[in-house]
């Protein structure tokens, strides 16, 4: 919707031939190309994302703390579905390999906002136990944009009934 706007100015402007007169209007760059260039696509990043939560989760599920320690911001902040709230150094050192998952689904992914350099994705995180026992939280990720490059700043998880 943000991009509308900018693409009809940009049309009133050359059908009115408003910007014939003002020769500093041709140098200049339109305003519907700045804005595409700053807008994100959200289908692209929300595809990103949810690849990356996907990345994440196996590396939870594998013990893999190299990789999250890469693929989250030095102050992330993770809530746990007790309701415990731990930094990324305690995040970190709780996880260990989880030989009891048998697999993990994430399914009703919902972009909720998107700037260039934030953005917030909600979905359903279901966990399947070797047991037979499943599990679902409703999870929400927030996500900084560094060096180009996405990285998890804060995960909060609620268990689902």
């Amino acid at each position: 919707m943000k991009i509308l706007l900018p693409l009809a100015l940009l049309a009133a402007v050359s059908v009115c031939g408003l910007g014939e007169k003002d020769k500093t209007a041709t140098t200049e760059k339109p305003v519907a190309n700045l804005s595409a260039k700053t807008t994100p696509d959200r289908d692209t990043v929300k595809r990103q994302l949810v690849s990356l939560a996907n990345e994440i989760t196996t590396a939870a599920k594998d013990g893999d703390v190299n990789f999250l320690a890469k693929a989250t911001t030095d102050d992330f902040v993770f809530t746990d579905v007790d309701g415990s709230v731990k930094s990324k150094n305690k995040a970190l050192a709780d996880v260990k390999e989880e030989r009891a998952i048998k697999s993990f689904e994430i399914t009703s992914e919902n972009l909720i906002s998107l700037d260039e350099t934030t953005a917030v994705l909600s979905y359903t995180l279901k966990v399947s136990a070797k047991n037979g026992r499943s599990a679902r939280a409703a999870t929400t990720d927030t996500y900084v944009k560094q060096d180009g490059k996405w990285l998890l700043k804060s995960e909060q998880q609620t268990l689902l009934k």
